[in-house]
């Protein structure tokens, strides 16, 4: 009995939220990295800072040149601008919450990988999430992007000199 009541109370009502697909606005205050944002919840009262990880995508880290660029390029893209959140998955304390991110009609997450400034990231194992339904996001066109971004050498895929050797 305790089994079942425990099942009614958590399990269900967990199960029915988790394909939720949760949609809000808000300020972006800054960018730690190149796929992580922190957001003004503007919708709630008093105003809530979030942390948000761009779903499917992941930008080199701040201590390489490329990741220096990713961050300066999304925080260029977003700082201070509303956007629109397309919440994709539930938050945790390490990556906050999985989005897809919208300025001025554009999906940044597929903006970085175009500019080559992050690569494409799926999480395989794992049940459908609302990002593989989004046609936006959808992981062909995704890895078309990718691979355009690496034949055009842009961001992270641009191709360095060879360093010169001494005679």
């Amino acid at each position: 009995m305790k089994i079942l009541l425990a099942a009614i109370l958590f399990v269900i009502p967990g199960l029915l939220l988790a394909d939720v697909h949760l949609q809000w606005s808000g300020t972006v205050a800054g960018a730690p990295d190149g796929n992580t944002l922190v957001i003004s919840d503007d919708g709630s009262q008093p105003p809530v800072r979030r942390v948000v990880t761009l779903d499917g995508v992941q930008a080199p880290a701040t201590n390489t040149a490329a990741g220096v660029a990713a961050r300066d390029r999304l925080a260029a893209l977003t700082k201070g601008k509303q956007v629109r959140v397309e919440q994709t998955g539930s938050g945790d304390r390490v990556y906050g919450t999985w989005v897809i991110l919208r300025e001025g009609g554009q999906v940044v997450n597929l903006m970085l990988v175009q500019e080559g400034l992050a690569s494409l990231a799926r999480i395989r194992g794992y049940p459908p999430r609302e990002i593989d339904r989004n046609p936006e996001m959808a992981a062909e066109k995704m890895a078309a992007a990718q691979a355009e971004a690496r034949r055009q050498e842009r961001g992270m895929w641009k191709k360095e000199p060879a360093p010169e050797t001494a005679p």
